[in-house]
């Protein structure tokens, strides 16, 4: 094998690679949501609003908004038996154009007014699914401060005049 060849075989994998790690991320989730329907005996209908990023030899190549839309989350239920309840997780963190209820949120408290059966517990499989949705890492803080202990000098006094 020529070094040409490993050249080649290198830059191949490395467009291959972000193809396998979402593939392997998306099996990884559906797995995930899978142990969780079966002891719970419902279906998980997940909603997630972010934006996803392809990157290739680790740059970002390009972003991508990755949204189940109503009408696949209809479809879902729609698939679904009336007596098998549904567990329905949106993970709405805010920023985006689409999050569904961005002129009337719909808090617990309304959704329980409306005699929904809601939960304000998240259990530790859901959070751990919610790990597989990572958030992108921003570019710019959101605290700025200058980094040095700060004390006061002196007590406040009125200017003179």
């Amino acid at each position: 094998m020529t070094p040409g060849d490993l050249l080649w075989l290198f830059f191949m994998f490395s467009a291959l690679q972000p193809v396998l790690r979402q593939r392997f991320l998306e099996a990884t989730r559906a797995r995930l949501i899978a142990r969780i329907e079966r002891p719970r005996g419902s279906r998980v209908i997940l909603l997630v609003h972010r934006q996803e990023t392809m990157s290739i030899l680790g740059f970002p190549v390009f972003r991508y908004i990755d949204v189940d839309d109503s009408e696949a989350v209809l479809r879902a239920i729609h698939l679904t038996d009336p007596e098998v309840p549904l567990d329905i997780v949106l993970h709405t963190p805010g920023g985006l154009v689409l999050v569904w209820t961005h002129d009337h949120p719909i808090t617990y408290e309304t959704a329980r007014s409306f005699g929904l059966p809601v939960r304000s517990d998240i259990p530790s499989e859901f959070l751990d699914l919610m790990h597989l949705y990572p958030q992108p890492v921003r570019r710019q803080p959101g605290v700025e401060y200058l980094p040095e202990r700060r004390r006061r000098e002196s007590p406040l006094r009125p200017p003179e005049r």
